[in-house]
């Protein structure tokens, strides 16, 4: 079985010419709620990597945010380039949008996905609200034994009022791990009860397209998003499926597709990272991914409660201001009005999906 893949990135150091992203100008482009996280834990899934406290403390005084205390589960691994920059990018990207919020990083044993869930089940220390990861697998490549086993952890979490994010996926239409051969969807997003995060290509105007650029040494990389060969669509779902299978004619509408929100995930108009003390580049799936968690911990913070599994909550919002949705493009699959594979409901305007909850949440009238 392939091991699981984290976004495909490399260790670009930015020029001193080139102009990233800060963390406040993401949290404004998609108008997050006006909180740092206060009183939320958000847990990082990490298959590999080593965390560098150095950096993080860098890339917050960069930012002028106050540093975030990060907890460490598990046993550290060896230090692996690839891994450590996706490590430390997660931190990076949950700290900047909730730098008030507790992080906890676990790390996976065995680099399986199950135990790593089972992990966060186990730790009766730190009560995670969020949980992020930016690993991927095809779904292709988990045996039915552990799909099932970890479709219970995710369950088991979501029954304690615990959301849980994960990268769609960089090869546009195709699993990870298949070398772009085979389509289909990638776990843990294709899970009903995970927020699947895909990506776009954020421009300093505010516009967005679907994320799909021609990376150097790379190929061309996209937002991940399809249609699951073997999981039915969830009943929240369908709607969705039908209105775009009514724009794009042949499309399935009983299969699972992922993903569900997105945010910026492009290499052209980055995140600023810290790796080994210089500014570098936070770009792909992976670094939507820890955003959008931060977003779902201002939610909480700001509600008072846990949204938990939310996808149904965030699927009656298809079409409205919630989203930034008709964004334009292609991941392999073309882009459409309401929910589509390449953006899913689309980005989010974090104070409109606020008031919205609020008034879907609302004490009914008796």
């Amino acid at each position: 079985m392939p091991l699981a893949q984290h976004s495909k990135l490399t260790q670009t150091i930015v020029n001193e010419s080139s102009k990233g992203y800060s963390p406040q100008e993401i949290a404004a482009f998609y108008q997050f709620p006006d909180n740092l996280g206060e009183s939320q834990t958000v847990g990082i899934l990490a298959l590999g990597g080593v965390f560098n406290p150095a950096d993080l403390s860098t890339f917050c005084q960069l930012f002028n945010l106050p540093t975030p205390t990060v907890k460490i589960v598990g046993e550290v691994p060896e230090s692996e380039a690839m891994a450590d920059l996706e490590t430390n990018l997660d931190v990076q990207m949950v700290a900047g949008i909730v730098p008030k919020a507790t992080i906890v990083l676990y790390y996976a044993p065995s680099f399986s996905f199950t135990k790593g869930f089972q992990m966060i089940l186990d730790d009766e220390e730190n009560k995670v609200n969020v949980v992020s990861t930016s690993w991927a697998i095809g779904e292709k490549y988990l045996s039915p034994s552990d799909k099932k086993a970890l479709k219970n952890n995710i369950k088991a979490l979501n029954e304690r009022k615990v959301t849980i994010l994960a990268a769609s996926g960089d090869n546009g239409i195709y699993q990870a791990s298949s070398n772009n051969k085979i389509k289909g969807i990638n776990l843990p997003a294709g899970y009903e009860q995970v927020i699947a995060c895909g990506g776009t290509t954020l421009y300093k105007d505010g516009k967005e397209q679907v994320w799909n650029e021609e990376v150097i040494g790379m190929g061309r990389l996209a937002s991940g998003g399809s249609f699951s060969h073997v999981t039915a669509a969830p009943a929240f779902q369908q709607a969705a499926l039908d209105n775009y299978a009514k724009q794009q004619t042949g499309m399935p509408t009983n299969k699972l597709a992922t993903p569900d929100i997105s945010a910026n995930a492009s290499k052209t108009h980055f995140s600023i990272m810290i790796s080994k003390g210089e500014q570098a580049q936070a770009w792909g799936t992976s670094a939507a991914t820890p955003v959008l968690a931060g977003l779902i911990a201002r939610l909480n913070s700001a509600l008072g409660y846990n949204l938990g599994d939310c996808n149904p909550l965030l699927y009656q919002l298809m079409g409205t201001n919630a989203f930034n949705s008709n964004i334009p493009g292609s991941n392999g699959f073309p882009a459409a009005s309401g929910w589509d594979p390449c953006t899913g409901l689309g980005s989010p305007h974090g104070e409109n999906l606020l008031a919205a909850i609020r008034t879907l949440k609302a004490p009914k009238n008796t």
